[in-house]
């Protein structure tokens, strides 16, 4: 009987696979555990620099913002930025910052975000977030 069971799951389990794509359900994909912050539910001009690059460049969904980045949002935009910790940052129209450092404390995940103009809004769900304004 367990066994039937066990079939049973892995074969609802391919289904949704298959129906995904081969490809996990956003819901079901881990945040970054590289220090990066993830970008999802992009609405308008979000744009994006990362250490290295010269020019801002326009953010994609699942695109990473590296420690160092600068992300800057136009007029009626915004985005979600999804920390490894489960830690979301919102992001409002006309806002402009860096992330200066991601990294593992000892009460877990530290980030830390230099604000030069606009609004973030933080769903804090493990570690500790500090915006300097």
């Amino acid at each position: 009987m367990r066994s039937h069971s066990l079939v049973s799951l892995v074969l609802v389990l391919a289904v949704l696979l298959a129906g995904c794509g081969g490809q996990l359900p956003t819901a079901l994909n881990l945040s970054p555990a590289d220090g990066t912050a993830r970008l999802g539910e992009i609405s308008g001009l979000v744009e994006i620099r990362n250490p290295g690059q010269e020019a801002f460049t326009a953010a994609a969904e699942n695109d990473r913002l590296q420690v160092g980045g600068q992300l800057r949002t136009g007029s009626e935009s915004g985005v979600k930025l999804e920390l490894s910790s489960g830690t979301i940052l919102r992001v409002a129209p006309e806002t402009y910052f860096t992330l200066t450092s991601n990294e593992q404390g000892q009460d877990g995940l530290l980030t830390h975000v230099n604000l030069e103009a606009g609004q973030v809004w933080v769903v804090l769900n493990g570690g500790e977030v500090k915006i300097e304004t």
